[in-house]
């Protein structure tokens, strides 16, 4: 081995080498003490053999091929001497700087909210190739250094029951999360890295139990030809779908019955729409939404309740409405097993009846009710319609 210094007969050419060596195949490498500095990029003027005549003598040839620092291997005959085998380096970029806990998971670094340490931040090129890593200390601080000019992304890897808040948050990047999933679950966007430059503001906040969606309302409404759920989300953090299931009561159990991309990550409304045409029947159809995250965790969401009332498909009647004295309940010829219940608006029961199978014209008398809002619900065959009346003095 061989330590660079001053070339002689020249007045200040520093980082020379020269070796004497018997003919055979060889490759440098080139041990650099820890001075803050990274490689050159390699052969910027073409890939030549190291022995070919233009070969440049005024680029790097550390390609790295045998470890870090190598050259690649080159053959040397008696007599032969290649004084164009150079290393080229530039101070290093860094990377930092915080990972904290989010405790009100608004995506800012708000005043007493507590650091988290021995969190795993890794750094990958654009070929995903990792190039480095490093642990949060007591105070939630890391730093990767010895980064090249070249675009890199980071990786967290946050304590178990642990979620990323939600990214770009606020204007001022100094204060908010950057970890908006843009290269896979936990990871950043690209940055580009300048050499010398000490990037402090590279910060991913978590959260404990972190759940991956907030719904303003989830809905649904029966459209003559479909149902249509709807849903609106107020913040979505590291959101991969939303698996709609339908109960199956043949099986007394919910199936999927399709899926909608979620948006990721966002602290923005956004306003989702699931169409269901597959309508076999008459009555009530219960729908829920599968939500499931990039970090396969999932989470239900509440029942909706439609009711589908195709009136030319056997579906009862109900006449006069407004009502004075006494109303009507015309039920399909077809249909048995009847029964009926009126509820106030508040849910008491003031009439209810199980019917003589062989009725389709039902009489309800109602010259005792109060005047008011009253809901009638029909039941047959396992259907279920439900009326809105008013009663009149």
């Amino acid at each position: 081995y061989k330590y660079t210094g001053h070339k002689p007969g020249t007045p200040s050419d520093d980082g020379f080498f020269q070796f004497c060596a018997p003919p055979g195949v060889y490759y440098i490498k080139v041990i650099m003490p820890p001075l803050g500095l990274v490689q050159a990029k390699a052969n910027v003027f073409g890939v030549r053999p190291l022995t070919a005549a233009n070969e440049q003598k005024n680029d790097s040839d550390l390609t790295n091929t045998f470890g870090k620092g190598t050259t690649e291997a080159f053959t040397v005959t008696s007599g032969m001497y290649l004084d164009n085998i150079g290393a080229g380096f530039y101070p290093m970029a860094t990377a930092g700087n915080l990972v904290w806990e989010d405790s009100n998971i608004n995506g800012i670094q708000d005043a007493g909210e507590q650091p988290i340490s021995n969190v795993l931040v890794e750094a990958f090129s654009v070929s995903n190739q990792l190039v480095g890593q490093a642990y949060t200390n007591d105070q939630g601080v890391y730093k990767i250094d010895y980064l090249q000019k070249e675009d890199y992304y980071l990786r967290f890897s946050p304590p178990a029951g642990y979620g990323m808040t939600h990214a770009d948050a606020s204007p001022n990047d100094n204060i908010d999360s950057d970890v908006d999933h843009s290269n896979g679950t936990n990871t950043t966007k690209m940055f580009s890295f300048l050499p010398s430059v000490n990037y402090t503001n590279i910060d991913a906040g978590v959260a404990f139990g972190v759940l991956p969606v907030k719904y303003n309302y989830i809905k649904g409404s029966w459209k003559k030809d479909h149902n249509l759920i709807e849903w609106q989300t107020a913040i979505e953090i590291n959101a991969d779908e939303f698996i709609v299931q339908r109960l199956d009561k043949n099986t007394n159990s919910f199936v999927e019955i399709g899926s909608v991309k979620a948006k990721g990550n966002s602290s923005k409304e956004y306003t989702y729409t699931f169409k269901d045409f597959d309508l076999s029947y008459d009555g009530y159809y219960e729908y829920r939404l599968l939500q499931k995250d990039l970090d396969g965790r999932s989470e239900l969401s509440d029942v909706v309740l439609i009711l589908v009332r195709r009136e030319s498909l056997s579906a009862s009647k109900v006449y006069p409405n407004p009502i004075r004295e006494k109303f009507f309940i015309e039920i399909p010829a077809t249909e048995t097993a009847i029964k009926y219940s009126l509820t106030t608006a508040d849910g008491k029961v003031v009439r209810d009846n199980i019917l003589n199978s062989a009725l389709n014209i039902i009489e309800v008398n109602v010259s005792t009710l109060p005047r008011g809002s009253y809901q009638l619900i029909v039941e047959y065959n396992n259907k279920k319609d439900i009326h809105k009346l008013i009663i009149l003095e």
